[in-house]
């Protein structure tokens, strides 16, 4: 099955064990349909109470999406601004997040350039070698290829997690699976 880095908008895992709704799912469909980091920011802001860990997710791929066609220091303080508001989301609900929440978080911080506190990497990091053995190629790719922009590489019991679990799968990984996991 393909699946994107959506954190759960299509047919994938989603973010975790959460049972989703037809509110979630709409919220996460206004979270992807954002057009500006200003809007995804209100949306975040008036729907934090609201906001699930698929959401948080989301919402992370989106503000890297957005910040790729950002220009200017107003932009920058509102993707920090933005970034900021989401990671503590993330510490909030790093418990549930499953390997596509992680992987997709660890990519959009990437993405965007901005390093996750020590905290949040350290719960992230606890998480995934926890649910390791669920993580698919995808995951693993983009979880290491986050560390390695990030300079994460030094948290060796989540890197041997993952190299054990992608020896486990390789036969599944795809050119583009394997190529990034190469380059991280």
């Amino acid at each position: 099955m393909s699946r994107g880095r959506g954190g759960g908008g299509g047919g994938g895992r989603g973010g975790g064990p959460n049972q989703r709704t037809w509110g979630d799912h709409s919220l996460n469909q206004q979270i992807r349909q954002s057009e500006s980091v200003e809007q995804l920011r209100d949306l975040i802001v008036a729907r934090r109470d609201t906001f699930t860990q698929i959401h948080t997710s989301t919402a992370f791929h989106t503000l890297a999406r957005l910040s790729k066609r950002a220009h200017g220091q107003r932009n920058k303080e509102n993707i920090s601004e933005t970034c900021e508001l989401l990671k503590h989301k993330a510490r909030q609900q790093h418990k549930q997040f499953g390997p596509q929440a992680i992987a997709n978080t660890l990519w959009a911080l990437a993405t965007i350039g901005d390093k996750a506190d020590a905290a949040l990497m350290a719960a992230l990091s606890r998480k995934a070698v926890m649910s390791a053995d669920k993580f698919n190629p995808q995951e693993i790719a983009n979880t290491l290829w986050a560390l390695a922009r990030m300079g994460q590489e030094g948290d060796v019991v989540l890197m041997e997690a993952l190299a054990r679990r992608a020896v486990d799968i390789i036969h599944t990984f795809n050119p583009q699976a394997i190529a990034n996991t190469l380059w991280a």
